[in-house]
């Protein structure tokens, strides 16, 4: 099991919708570049039928609302 966090420094995405969209990008790069990791590095973790494990988002409160947006976006 690997864990990945993403701290925003406590930003009011609450508030603003740009500060929102960008965070919801960043987390989506952040997917893209951990199953990168995966791909080209296949000592990482066992694969299954070689796919790329499974990723978890969790958020707390307006972090979860990026999560969703991010999943959205993909």
């Amino acid at each position: 099991l690997q864990v990945f966090t993403i701290d925003f420094q406590e930003e009011m995405s609450a508030f603003d919708y740009t500060l929102l969209h960008r965070q919801t990008l960043y987390v989506v790069q952040c997917i893209h570049y951990l199953q990168s990791l995966y791909v080209t590095n296949p000592g990482i973790s066992p694969h299954v039928n070689g796919e790329v494990p499974k990723i978890i988002l969790f958020g707390h409160s307006f972090g979860g609302v990026v999560s969703h947006m991010a999943l959205v976006c993909t």
